[in-house]
């Protein structure tokens, strides 16, 4: 991906739980006491509109980059993954054509795949693939045409912690995994949201 950097958040697109199960140390426990299991609360919705930032397993393939000007390679294992299990029927299938999930990001619709992205790329932007192709064409192996859609970005959980935290609110309903005291401003503090 161009641009890209080992600190920027890396997200799989998962067929199922077992890939969650794999590249991953699973949902935690118990997040909050008295609340329900996080994985109970998954089961009711994914596929859907969530990410969830997880611990990393040994499983997750280290990320490694090559430096431009030096033509080496460095390779670095990730702490956390953001993982998601996708609703449409064409990335649904493409995912059971394979054997492991797919990396993902957000291809800002300025163009750009830096930190200084505007905010806008957080809102639903229409996503024809021949722009995509024109514009990201020397970054890109393939693009899969399905016609112009409009997805809005998914709700971001980040879950590697002792406490459920917000990192963007998308589509989907983040009160399942977050009461109003802990909802609070921070998606709008938090730098990580563009990343995802």
């Amino acid at each position: 991906m161009p641009g890209a950097s080992s600190s920027k958040p890396m997200s799989i697109l998962c067929k199922g739980f077992a890939d969650i199960d794999k590249y991953t140390q699973g949902f935690p426990q118990n997040v909050v006491p008295g609340r329900t299991l996080a994985f109970k609360i998954a089961k009711k919705c994914l596929p859907g509109p969530y990410t969830f930032v997880l611990n990393a397993s040994s499983e997750l393939p280290k990320l490694c980059l090559q430096d431009p000007k030096t033509k080496s390679k460095s390779c670095k294992a990730r702490k956390t993954v953001g993982v998601r299990i996708p609703r449409h029927p064409v990335t649904s299938a493409l995912l059971e054509l394979l054997d492991r999930p797919l990396l993902s990001t957000t291809a800002p619709p300025n163009g750009r795949f830096s930190s200084d992205d505007d905010d806008d790329d957080d809102e639903a932007q229409p996503q024809d693939p021949a722009v995509m192709s024109d514009k990201f064409g020397d970054g890109l192996a393939f693009v899969i045409d399905f016609g112009i859609t409009q997805n809005p970005p998914s709700s971001v959980i980040d879950l590697s912690g002792p406490l459920p935290k917000l990192i963007r609110k998308g589509a989907g309903d983040v009160s399942l995994w977050l009461d109003e005291a802990e909802l609070g401003d921070d998606e709008d503090e938090n730098d990580d949201a563009r990343g995802w």
